[in-house]
Parts: structure tokens; C-alpha cells; sequence
């Protein structure tokens, strides 16, 4: 007996002491334990002290997927030659700002230039063919003054379906006028606030013989229950060769959904080229279907005074409007029916369609930081014409 307890005493030593592994599934016995799925040794030496938890860890190396493929999306040559134009245009800007301004404060917005350009192609059941090309740039020198800014406006012709005037009193950028139009001037705003601003404007019209223009405008902005509000927008200008003119505008929101949006407008404008007051109202309904696209709906009434009070076209639309292939590329098509006072008194019915396209370009020193806004109703990017306020 004592024989055979000495022969398995080495078979026993020999076997416990061979390092014991720990399936991956095991869970520890203790709450202290490391369950990191590793192999445990005996052997392995016992850390002197515990890690200081306030030490600075190694960021993990983070590789992108094997399939992805957006850096080949978003680098093609389009990509790179809107990206050329928006670096163009801060450097540009950016040069100018330091050479006329000073030091700019640290929590100051940098200096930027906008850039929004439109083109129209519309056919109606007269067969008319009409193109429409709009450009508009906005500049912004903080350095020199925060108030200030510099408008370019152009457009070849106006819009012939507009109502309502979009800034009225600025050559090139009002597209309820009737005719071809191009004008560089300065906006200075003497105060803004959450409800209201006024600011001043001046410039020039670029034609064959220039012609300068200025003008003000105020705006109110008043809330009216739970997403409902009024706006009221009064501008004043004068031309130097067409004379004095106002256009007063009075606007309704009401906010139906985070996605759908009820508007109706309204305007009457007088100058010294229009029969009295040209007066328009335009009621319309947008929705807001996915991240990128929106769907509208709307009518819209517009006349004159003089000779006598007279509609001279009544219209209804709809539209479909997206963002294809970048954020800053949109699509849109807006089918409509009219029915336009004739000169013996009776009315046409003419459809029409247009398709239109919308580049914009921000050149701005955050411009890389700044997510494209969702194409809500109204769509409006940010620096996007919609007006000098």
C-alpha cells in the first residue's frame, strides 16, 4: 500500500501542475474576475499596483470596411470642382477681409461667400419655350464690419407665373419682374432681433446705362399660437431713373407637422410702372417626404388696380422637389395650370411645366462643418436669395 501511494504521488504533482485553460464561454466565478475570454497562467507575473484610472488611454485604430466605397462617391471629378470653387471663393473673400479689416474676435463668424444659381426650363401649351437663368452671391467681411454685406444679383428674364415679389427694390433679384436686370450694392443692417430687423441697401444697376437704385426695409415677425405666425415686410426704394416705389408684404405659417407646412402669402406693390397697386396672393401646402426630397401644392391670384380691378392670372400648381446625387444639387419639377386674362376680356386655359436646377457654393473657413439643411417646406440651404433679411 505505501508503495503504490508513493508511485502516484509524482503522477499527481506532475499533473497539477500543468496550467489550466479557460473555455471562452466560461463565465467567471467572481465579480472581480477578467472576462476577456483570454488564456490564464499561473505563471504569468501579478501587477504591482492597480492602473491609474486618470491615465490617458490609446485611441483604438478604427479602419474603414472593405466595402466601402463612399470616399470613390464623393471624390469625383464634380466633387473636386465644386470643392476647387468653394475654396476660391474664402480665399478670395478671406484675403479681402484681412487687407480692409482688423483683428476679428475669436467667438466672431468668419468671412463668407454664397453662391446660388438657378435655371428654369419651362414649356406651356402655347408653345412657348422659355429659359430662365438667375445668379445670386452673398459676401460677408466680418473683419471690417459685421453689419455689412455685398449682394450680386442677375437674372435674364423674370419669372412669368411669380405672384409674389421675393425682394422687391433690388434690380436683378425680384423675380416678379418682367424684365432682364443685373445689380451689385451694399445691406447694412442697423438692428436685428429674434422678431424684427431693418436694414438699408444701395448699389447699382449694371446695364448698358447704369442706374443706381436704393432702399429700406422693415420686418415684424409676430406669433400667433402654437406653430402659427405673421410676418409683415414693408420696402421702400427708389431708382434713379424709374422714381420711388413700395411693396408691402404680409405672410401666415402655420406649421401643421415638423413635416408639413401651411403658407399663405400676400403682397401690393406700387411704382411708377405698374397700373396702380399690382397686388398678389398665393396659398400652398408642403410636405416634407424623406431627408432630401419635398412635395407642394398651391394657388396662387394676381392683378392690378388700374384701369380697373382686374385678376390677371389665375394659377395652380404642384411640385416635386429633390436633392440628387450631392446636397448642394436640386431637382425640381413644378407642373401648372393658368388661366391669363386676354385683351377682349375672355380666359385660356394653358398648362405648363417647368423643370428647374439649383447649384449652391459656400466658401466659408466652417464650410466642411456645416450639414446641408433637409429640404423642409420651404427649402431654403443655408444663404439661400429668398431676400435681403
Amino acid at each position: 500500500m505505501t508503495l503504490r501511494l508513493l508511485l502516484l504521488l509524482p503522477v499527481c504533482l506532475a499533473v497539477l501542475a500543468i496550467p489550466r485553460v479557460a473555455p471562452a464561454a466560461e463565465t467567471p466565478e467572481t465579480p472581480g474576475a477578467v472576462a476577456d475570454n483570454a488564456a490564464v497562467s499561473p505563471s504569468a507575473p501579478e501587477p504591482s499596483a492597480a492602473p491609474d484610472q486618470k491615465a490617458e488611454e490609446s485611441p483604438p485604430v478604427v479602419t474603414a470596411p472593405a466595402g466601402d466605397n463612399a470616399a470613390a462617391i464623393d471624390n469625383t471629378w464634380v466633387d473636386r470642382s465644386h470643392d476647387f470653387i468653394e475654396m476660391c471663393l474664402f480665399t478670395a473673400v478671406d484675403w479681402c477681409d484681412r487687407l480692409l479689416g482688423g483683428e476679428m474676435a475669436r467667438d466672431a463668424e468668419g468671412p463668407r461667400a454664397a453662391v446660388w444659381w438657378k435655371n428654369d426650363f419651362r414649356y406651356d401649351g402655347l408653345q412657348h419655350y422659355t429659359f430662365r437663368t438667375a445668379f445670386r452671391a452673398s459676401i460677408r467681411l466680418p473683419r471690417l464690419t459685421r453689419n455689412l454685406r455685398l449682394v450680386i444679383a442677375a437674372e435674364n428674364q423674370g419669372d412669368p407665373t411669380a405672384a409674389i415679389p421675393v425682394d422687391p427694390g433690388t434690380p436683378g433679384a425680384n423675380v416678379a419682374s418682367p424684365t432682364r436686370a443685373s445689380s451689385a450694392g451694399l445691406v447694412y443692417d442697423f438692428f436685428r432681433t429674434p422678431r424684427t430687423f431693418f436694414n438699408i441697401g444701395g448699389g447699382v444697376q449694371v446695364r448698358a446705362s447704369p442706374d443706381a437704385y436704393a432702399r429700406a426695409r422693415f420686418q415684424y415677425v409676430q406669433p400667433l399660437g402654437a406653430g402659427t405666425l405673421g410676418r409683415f415686410t414693408t420696402t421702400g426704394a427708389y431708382h434713379a431713373r424709374e422714381g420711388p416705389g413700395v411693396s408691402n408684404q404680409l405672410d401666415f405659417e402655420r406649421r401643421i407637422s415638423p413635416e408639413t407646412m401651411l403658407l399663405w402669402a400676400n403682397s401690393a406693390s406700387l411704382s411708377e410702372e405698374t397700373n396702380g397697386w399690382a397686388w398678389g396672393t398665393e396659398l400652398s401646402l408642403s410636405r416634407m417626404l424623406s431627408g432630401n426630397s419635398s412635395f407642394k401644392i398651391g394657388g396662387s391670384v394676381r392683378g392690378e388696380t388700374r384701369p380697373s380691378f382686374e385678376v390677371q392670372n389665375y394659377r395652380v400648381y404642384t411640385g416635386y422637389r429633390r436633392a440628387i446625387l450631392r446636397s448642394w444639387l436640386f431637382w425640381e419639377l413644378e407642373p401648372d395650370v393658368n388661366w391669363p386674362l386676354r385683351d377682349d376680356g375672355a380666359r385660356d386655359l394653358v398648362w405648363g411645366a417647368t423643370m428647374r436646377f439649383e447649384i449652391y457654393f459656400l466658401g466659408a473657413g466652417e464650410a466642411k462643418r456645416i450639414a446641408p439643411p433637409p429640404p423642409l417646406p420651404p427649402m431654403t440651404p443655408p444663404e439661400v436669395p429668398k431676400g435681403d433679411g
